[in-house]
């Protein structure tokens, strides 16, 4: 039977299922957000994460390599990890959201942030509609990063075939 509180998280229940912008989304619109793993720049149009490891969690998604990452529950808004898997957790979400069509701004105040056309603060009905916020996870496991890896290894493998071809059709 179905409790009455099943509908009251915002449906987390089916996170799993749901593409990461839509988690994203819902996560950066709850009032029960973590602040110290991500939050909507002021006007509305990007997000700065604050914390990658905890948000990796937040959103249910799998650490680098899969590893369970120590001081992702931590409330003081500091990531208790050496620099290098720092480096590697922000390097692999970034990749992610790259996947998914974020941008991030390289100057000015929103610097760092991360933002899409199509995911907007107060707009959920904008990115449920958006076709390029909601491409990357046909066949692909969006909810793991180490996926997003294995393919950029096969591409750059893919590159090497076709230049090594490109150089045998030349010298014939």
């Amino acid at each position: 039977p179905k409790n009455d509180n099943d509908d009251d998280d915002g449906g987390k229940n089916n996170d799993s299922e749901q593409p990461l912008p839509i988690k994203l989304h819902h996560l950066l619109s709850s009032n029960n957000n973590n602040e110290n793993a991500v939050h909507w720049m002021p006007h509305g149009r990007s997000f700065k994460v604050c914390n990658y490891s905890a948000l990796l969690s937040l959103l249910n998604v799998s650490p680098v390599g899969g590893e369970a990452e120590g001081g992702v529950g931590t409330n003081d808004g500091e990531q208790h990890h050496d620099s290098s898997d720092n480096d590697k957790v922000k390097n692999h979400l970034t990749k992610l959201l790259k996947c998914w069509g974020f941008q991030q701004f390289e100057s000015g105040v929103d610097m760092g942030t991360f933002y899409h056309e199509d995911f907007l603060r107060c707009h959920l009905d904008k990115c449920v509609e958006s076709t390029t916020l909601l491409m990357y996870d046909e066949g692909r496991g969006s909810s793991s990063l180490s996926r997003v890896d294995e393919e950029e290894e096969d591409n750059n493998d893919d590159e090497d075939e076709q230049e090594a071809t490109t150089t045998n059709h030349d010298d014939i």
